[in-house]
């Protein structure tokens, strides 16, 4: 019988990227290892082509940029381990994983402020030396194997879309019986119905993480995040409305919660008015359940917002149906670009005019020319009929 890990996670920490797990041949193998590492689909650059982009005047226009993701998708297996209050996993040697950062760790640690910060998020101080200790908070025993199922900022439905959900690809990646499915107490509160839906499981197949409390784990399975990457990625979402009939309708999804004040669209009354006369109807999917949200994009063939988690729902939707974007030039995302041959999707942008501020530019107010919206509806209209065909199969 293993002696029981320490009271306390270790005093001196570190980061500890994936180059320092031992590569295993499997997922039995892993399973059985500590501190092994399974590569599920290497490291590489993703390039993109964005859907056709409208601009002032509706002209053709480009959206800058590129997001390449170059972290691959793998899961680590970590024994005797530590969960500090935000989700940072600390291995017995000190080393701590961080693994959901590895593709934007650098330019994060770039700026020490915000590293510090970042850092606190998930649940470790840094000191003005550099060192890093965990937060203090009471302590959890977990015996049973879990499964890494967080995000820092899933309290965020787009994050907790793009960045949680996907995860389960990696763990149904396991053999069965898989871990339990540890998750945030913010993400059970708010997404709760989503992560059933998606995952196909039962209540008792989750475990719930308190803030700012402490778990000594057994063992503990640490995901990547996939993203969109792969077709396995997506597989979760498509299943959970592969029942549900497709239609017809034209949605515009708008915002009426507290989130409404992030990318402010401030000419939104003259943009709906714009979509009721082209067969939109206005529709708000935080006033329905889950599986009301989930039947509701199922049943469009043309979905229209702006960019964000609202729209990207629209993986819920069936194969072909059509994208309109309200994007701004201050928060471009190629989710949904770069992952049209997985999902069947099609995209066109109507590309915005930004009010940068200069503290949160990000969640920028901005407008968008009525014109560049006729355009892009104009050729996702044109496209109906040829509709992009899911392909690929799940990473080796």
């Amino acid at each position: 019988m293993r002696a029981p890990p320490p009271e306390r996670p270790p005093a001196a920490l570190r980061l500890k990227g994936p180059e320092a797990f031992a590569p295993v041949a499997d997922a039995a193998a892993l399973l059985d290892s500590d501190g092994g590492v399974l590569e599920l689909h290497p490291a590489g650059r993703h390039e993109y082509a964005w859907g056709p982009c409208f601009g002032a005047e509706g002209r053709p226009t480009a959206l800058y940029g590129r997001w390449e993701m170059d972290h691959g998708l793998r899961l680590t297996s970590l024994r005797d381990a530590w969960l500090a209050g935000g989700g940072a996993v600390i291995g017995a040697d000190g080393g701590v994983v961080l693994d959901g950062l590895a593709a934007h760790a650098h330019e994060i640690a770039a700026d020490p402020a915000r590293f510090a910060l970042t850092l606190r998020l998930y649940g470790l101080l840094r000191a003005e030396d550099g060192a890093l200790s965990a937060l203090p908070g009471p302590v959890r025993t977990v015996e049973e194997p879990v499964f890494h199922l967080m995000c820092q900022a899933d309290n965020a439905f787009t994050h907790f879309l793009i960045d949680t959900l996907p995860k389960l690809a990696l763990w149904e990646a396991l053999p069965a019986p898989r871990p339990r499915l540890l998750v945030s107490q913010e993400a059970w509160r708010r997404w709760r119905g989503f992560l059933l839906a998606v995952s196909g499981q039962a209540e008792d197949a989750f475990l719930v993480h308190a803030p700012r409390t402490l778990l000594r784990l057994r063992q503990v399975l640490v995901a990547s995040f996939p993203r969109w990457l792969d077709a396995r990625s997506v597989a979760p979402f498509r299943r959970a409305t592969a029942a549900m009939p497709a239609g017809q309708r034209r949605i515009l999804v708008v915002r009426r919660d507290a989130w409404a004040w992030d990318r402010m669209l401030l000419n939104e009354r003259e943009v709906v008015a714009l979509l009721r006369r082209r067969g939109f109807e206005p529709v708000v999917p935080s006033t329905l359940d889950v599986a009301g949200q989930l039947a509701l994009y199922r049943s469009a063939s043309l979905v229209a917002g702006a960019l964000g988690g609202g729209l990207l729902n629209a993986i819920f939707s069936a194969p072909g149906t059509g994208v309109l974007s309200l994007v701004s030039p201050d928060y471009t995302r190629p989710l949904i670009d770069s992952s049209t041959h997985l999902t069947g999707l099609r995209i066109a942008h109507a590309v915005g005019e930004s009010f940068s501020a200069s503290r949160d530019r990000n969640n920028s107010p901005y407008l968008v020319d009525l014109a560049a919206v006729e355009r892009a509806l104009d050729a996702l209209e044109d496209s109906a009929g040829r509709p992009t065909q899911p392909t690929g199969g799940p990473f080796p």
